[in-house]
C-alpha cells in the first residue's frame, strides 16, 4: 500500500500592520544620528539666548521684511547693520540712517582679527563702508556675545544674486577696467563700468572701454546703442 500523504498546511497571508498603527511605530526604528543631532540642539538652545539680537526698538525703523541677519556696530549696541532681503540698512533705536540697496554693494569682506565688515559701493556720494562689530554687548542686563555668520553669510549670498556678469580687462594706458551687470531689487539689469568712458585716461583708453560695455552688454541681451 502506498504511504499516506499529509496535505500541507495552508500558509496565513502575511498582514500590514494597520495605518495608525504603522504611524505609531518606535522612531528607534530610523537609523540613529548617535545623539550628535540632539545634542547639538540642545546646545543651540542653551546658547541662543545668550546672543545678542536686534532690539525692537530698531526693528521699528525697518520696512516690513524678514531680518537675514544683523550686528551691532558700536560698543553700546545702538546702532546696528541689518541685513534684508533687498538691501543693507544701518539702523538705531532712534532712526533709520542708511539704506544701501545690494545692487550698489560691490564687494565685501571680513576681517576676522579686526571684527570688520569692509564694503566696496558704487552709485552713491559713499565709496565705501566699514563696519566694526564688537565681541559682545550689553543686552537686557549682561553681557551678550555678538554672532556674524548669519550676517556674514547674507551679505555674501545677496551681493552675489545682485551680480549677474563681471568682466575686466586691461587697457592700452595700463589700467584696469570693470564692467558689471547688476541687477537691482525689481529685477531689471543695468551695467556699471568702472572708470565710465568719459572719465577715461586717454582715447584709446575710452574706446577700449566703450566697446567691452557693449559687449558685457549685449551678453546679458541690454540695448546696446
Amino acid at each position: 500500500t502506498r504511504p499516506t500523504r499529509c496535505a500541507p498546511r495552508p500558509r496565513r497571508p502575511s498582514r500590514s500592520p494597520p495605518a495608525d498603527r504603522a504611524a505609531r511605530m518606535s522612531p528607534a526604528r530610523w537609523p540613529r544620528s548617535r545623539g550628535r543631532d540632539v545634542a547639538e540642539g540642545r546646545r543651540w538652545r542653551r546658547g541662543r539666548p545668550g546672543l545678542a539680537s536686534l532690539p525692537a526698538p530698531c526693528r521699528t525703523h525697518l520696512p516690513v521684511g524678514k531680518v537675514l541677519g544683523a550686528v551691532p556696530i558700536d560698543e553700546a549696541g545702538e546702532s546696528w547693520a541689518v541685513a534684508m532681503a533687498d538691501g543693507l540698512r544701518i539702523v538705531s533705536a532712534s532712526a533709520l540712517t542708511a539704506d544701501h540697496p545690494w545692487d550698489r554693494v560691490d564687494k565685501g569682506s571680513w576681517d576676522a582679527e579686526g571684527r570688520a565688515f569692509t564694503l566696496a559701493l558704487s552709485g552713491g556720494p559713499e565709496q565705501g563702508l566699514t563696519l566694526v562689530v564688537p565681541k559682545q554687548i550689553e543686552q537686557d542686563g549682561g553681557a551678550r556675545p555678538v554672532a556674524v555668520d548669519a550676517f556674514a553669510r547674507a551679505l555674501r549670498q545677496r551681493v552675489e544674486a545682485s551680480l549677474v556678469h563681471l568682466v575686466s580687462r586691461a587697457l592700452p594706458s595700463g589700467a584696469q577696467a570693470r564692467i558689471a551687470i547688476r541687477r537691482d531689487a525689481g529685477g531689471a539689469l543695468y551695467a556699471v563700468a568702472s572708470p565710465e568712458p568719459g572719465s577715461a585716461a586717454t582715447e584709446e583708453d575710452r574706446a577700449e572701454v566703450e566697446a567691452l560695455l557693449r559687449s558685457a552688454r549685449d551678453s546679458v541681451g541690454l540695448d546696446t546703442r
